[in-house]
């Protein structure tokens, strides 16, 4: 099978793969290739809101939405002998990492999927 996000998402999540399908008219897929084929013809029929729904049965979504920005502290902060930098809030967190291990790990699975929907893009629309 061809390495997609349809068939990742095929493979890895069966009941919601067959739930979009079927409510979208496609009939039960007798195997994941058949599914990710489906999928695939899915979003070229319906395209954006069929990404929506994809996304929204996507293995990795709660992972991914777990990645709150808002809780992690980006400021960096650079010191020399003369000059003090300090956060946008003004406080002084050189001792604080910036990332740690967890965020970063996310972040880079994150960006996996992102890369993967980018490459199924490029692929749909060179098909046309």
């Amino acid at each position: 099978m061809k390495n997609s996000i349809y068939s990742y998402v095929a493979a890895n999540n069966k009941p919601g793969t067959i739930q979009v399908l079927e409510a979208n008219g496609f009939p039960t897929p007798d195997n994941p290739m058949d599914a990710s084929l489906m999928l695939a013809q899915f979003v070229n029929e319906d395209k954006d809101d069929a990404l929506s729904e994809i996304a929204s049965i996507h293995p990795d979504r709660d992972l991914i939405l777990s990645f709150d920005s808002s809780n992690q502290d980006m400021s960096f902060n650079f010191k020399n002998d003369t000059v003090e930098h300090l956060s946008a809030k003004g406080e002084d967190n050189s001792s604080k990492k910036i990332f740690n291990e967890q965020s970063l790990n996310v972040l880079i699975i994150a960006g996996a999927v992102v890369a993967s929907l980018s490459l199924v893009g490029i692929i749909v629309t060179l098909k046309k």
